[in-house]
C-alpha cells in the first residue's frame, strides 16, 4: 500500500533488511538507494504469482507458464509448492537453490525448463507427474542428493545433461516413450549401478553414461542404431555389455577406460571400430570380431604407456574369421588371434548355443540382417541353403535346453 518512500528514509540503519513485494514503490526505492532487502511476493508469469514465507517455503499460484530466467525469490528457499494450473516450470527457475529439499509438481505441468533445478544439491527425491512431456537440458544437473528417478511414460524428450552429475543417483527408469537418450544425460552419475534401456530407444548420445563408475552391466537393445562417442567412457565397473545388432559402427572412445571389461563380442553388421574405442580397457582379454568389420581405427585396442610415451597394444586375443579384415589386422599389428570355428547353431563363435544365436538367425529370416556365408553355415539347420524361422526356432530350442545340440547336426 506504500506509494512513496522519500530519500534517506532508512539512512544510517546498517543492520536493516527491508521485506518487500516485487515491483512495489519500496522495492524501487531499495534498488535505487542500495538498501538491503528481501522479496517475499511478486509475479512469475502472466497469470502467476509467488509468495515466500519466513521458513523459506515458496508457493506459486495461478495458471499458465512460468517466465523463463526469472527467480526473484533468491536461492534460500527450502520447499516449493505449485498450484494445479501451472503448466511450465521456467528455465533456471530454481538454479543453485542449495537448501531446496522438497518440490511438489502438479499434474498440470507439461514441461520442465532448461536448468530448472540445476545444482539443487539438497533435493533427495522428485516425483515427475505423467503430464510432463519434456524435461529440458540440465533440468536436474548436479542434484547431488537425488537417489532414484522414475521418468514417466508421458516424457518424449529428455534434454542434454538432464541428470548429469547426479552423483547420488543409484537407479533410473527410462520409459518406452523415449526414443533418444541425449548427450551427457547421465554423465558422471557415479553411484548409478544399473539402467534398463527400453526397445523404443534408437540412439544413445555422446557421453551419455560417461564416468558412471558404478555401472556394472548394460544391454543395448537391438532397436538402437547408433551409440555416440564417449558413451560409456570411464565406466570402470562395467564387466559386461551386450551391443545392439543394429549398430553399424563402434564409435570413437565409446568404451575407453572400461577397465573391468574382460570380453566383448562385436555383433555381425558392424563395419567399423572407431579411434580409441576400447583404449585403456586393461582387463580386456578377448574380443570377437565379425567378418563385417572392414575398418579398425587407431588405438582401438591399445593403451597409452606414459613411460614409453606412446601407444602399446592391450594384452588381448582377437577372435576372427579366416581371411577377414580383422584377421589381417591382427597379423599386421601383432595381436594374438584365434580363428573362429564355424559351428552349427553358434554364429557368434563363442562356443555356446544361446538365445543370442537364435536371434541372429531370426534377424536374417526376417530380412533385418544380411545372410553372410558364416551365418548360413551356422544357422541353416535344415540345409536348404536359406536361414528360416524354423532354423531359428531349432537353435532356440537348444538354447532353452529343450533339445540336444547334436540334433542340429542331424
Amino acid at each position: 500500500s506504500v506509494m512513496n518512500v522519500d530519500y534517506g528514509a532508512f539512512e544510517r540503519c546498517p543492520a536493516l533488511t527491508l521485506i518487500l513485494c516485487e515491483g512495489s514503490a519500496a522495492h524501487r526505492y531499495a534498488e535505487k538507494e542500495k538498501v538491503p532487502y528481501r522479496l517475499v511476493k511478486g509475479r512469475c508469469g502472466d497469470n502467476l504469482t509467488w509468495e515466500l514465507d519466513d521458513e523459506g517455503n515458496l508457493t506459486i499460484t495461478g495458471t499458465g507458464d512460468m517466465w523463463d530466467h526469472t527467480f526473484p525469490w533468491g536461492n534460500d528457499i527450502t520447499s516449493v509448492v505449485f498450484d494445479n494450473g501451472v503448466t511450465h516450470i521456467g528455465k533456471f527457475a530454481f538454479q543453485y537453490c542449495t537448501a531446496l529439499s522438497s518440490v511438489s509438481i502438479p499434474d498440470s505441468v507439461a514441461s520442465i525448463g532448461n536448468g530448472a533445478f540445476l545444482e539443487c544439491s539438497a533435493l533427495t527425491s522428485i516425483s515427475i507427474p505423467d503430464s510432463v512431456t519434456n524435461i529440458g537440458d540440465e533440468a536436474f544437473r548436479r542434484c547431488y542428493g537425488l537417489t532414484n528417478v522414475i521418468i514417466p511414460g508421458s516424457v518424449t524428450s529428455l534434454g542434454r545433461c538432464a541428470f548429469g552429475g547426479c552423483i547420488g543417483l543409484t537407479s533410473v527408469t527410462i520409459p518406452e516413450s523415449i526414443t533418444s537418450i541425449s548427450d551427457y544425460a547421465f554423465e558422471h552419475c557415479t553411484d548409478l549401478t544399473s539402467i534398463t534401456i527400453p526397445e523404443s530407444v534408437t540412439s544413445i548420445g555422446d557421453s551419455t553414461f560417461r564416468e558412471c563408475t558404478s555401472l556394472t552391466n548394460t544391454t543395448i537393445p537391438d532397436s538402437v542404431t547408433s551409440v555416440g562417442v564417449w558413451a560409456f567412457y570411464g565406466c570402470t565397473a562395467l564387466t559386461s555389455v551386450s551391443i545392439s545388432r543394429s549398430v553399424t559402427s563402434i564409435a570413437e572412445t565409446a568404451f575407453r577406460g572400461c577397465t573391468a571389461l574382460t570380453s566383448v563380442t562385436i555383433p555381425d553388421g558392424v563395419t567399423s571400430i572407431g579411434v580409441d574405442a576400447f583404449r585403456d580397457c586393461a582387463g580386456l582379454t578377448k574380443v570377437t570380431i565379425p567378418r563385417s568389420v572392414t575398418s579398425i581405427d587407431l588405438g582401438a585396442f591399445y593403451y597409452y604407456d606414459y613411460s614409453y610415451i606412446g601407444y602399446r597394444p592391450l594384452d588381448v586375443t582377437l577372435r576372427v574369421y579366416e581371411n577377414s579384415y580383422a584377421h589381417q589386422y591382427a597379423i599386421e599389428k601383432n595381436f594374438p588371434f584365434e580363428l573362429i570355428k564355424l559351428t552349427k547353431g553358434d554364429p557368434d563363435g563363442d562356443g555356446e548355443i544361446t538365445v543370442s544365436d537364435a536371434l541372429s538367425a531370426l534377424r536374417v529370416a526376417a530380412k533385418l540382417a544380411e545372410p553372410t556365408p558364416e551365418l548360413i553355415a551356422c544357422c541353416d539347420i535344415d540345409g536348404d541353403g536359406e536361414i528360416s524361422v524354423a532354423d531359428a526356432l531349432k537353435i532356440l530350442r537348444v538354447a532353452a535346453k529343450l533339445d540336444d545340440a547334436e540334433g542340429l547336426l542331424s
